[in-house]
């Protein structure tokens, strides 16, 4: 989350700066009546939502003071959404990724349970071990080891399962759906 605050806020400042600068150009009375007009076009197709209602005269005279500090924030709010969203498709094909592991190992924990199963009614039948000897002990130790290793896998991929999740809750806290434009 704190990546993704980080990533909002440095994709944020290029935008900021580039607003500064033709802020400063709007405003600077030594420069012609032309490069002046030029930074309230640029400014008119960046953000229209904002100077919809500004005239240029306006706009000339100091009218962007009004509503700078307001696109500025919205500038970093959408910046935090863009870094958030991109963060929450990269966790999101992790979660996928996880999940098919996740699949993959409790298929291969219940046909090693299963195996285990069968091959302890075996010894009671009368199989190739004796119960109780070194060798059958050894045996069903090994064959434990693996359903423990698996189990310990699942819960692992599960942690870092829930972890994800976590951080996309976290992440959606960063966009506000009412200001982010949906494509």
């Amino acid at each position: 989350v704190a990546q993704a605050n980080l990533r909002g806020q440095k994709d944020a400042v290029k935008e900021i700066v580039n607003l500064s600068l033709l802020s400063k150009q709007l405003n600077n009375t030594n420069l012609s009546l032309k490069d002046r007009k030029d930074a309230v076009e640029e400014l008119r197709k960046k953000y229209p939502e904002y100077l919809k209602d500004m005239t240029d005269e306006k706009l000339l005279n100091g009218g962007l003071a009004t509503v700078y500090d307001k696109l500025t924030e919205s500038i970093k709010k959408r910046a935090r959404a863009t870094a958030s969203m991109n963060a929450i498709i990269k966790n999101t094909e992790q979660l996928l990724t996880i999940e098919s592991q996740l699949s993959a190992k409790n298929n291969d924990l219940k046909k090693k349970e299963l195996f285990y199963k069968k091959q302890l009614a075996k010894v009671q039948k009368g199989g190739s071990y004796k119960t109780g000897s070194a060798d059958f002990e050894k045996y069903v130790e090994s064959l434990q080891r693996g359903i423990k290793t698996i189990k310990k896998e699942i819960n692992t991929l599960t942690g870092q399962q829930q972890g994800i999740q976590l951080s996309n809750i976290d992440l959606e806290q960063n966009i506000d759906t009412v200001t982010v434009p949906v494509k």
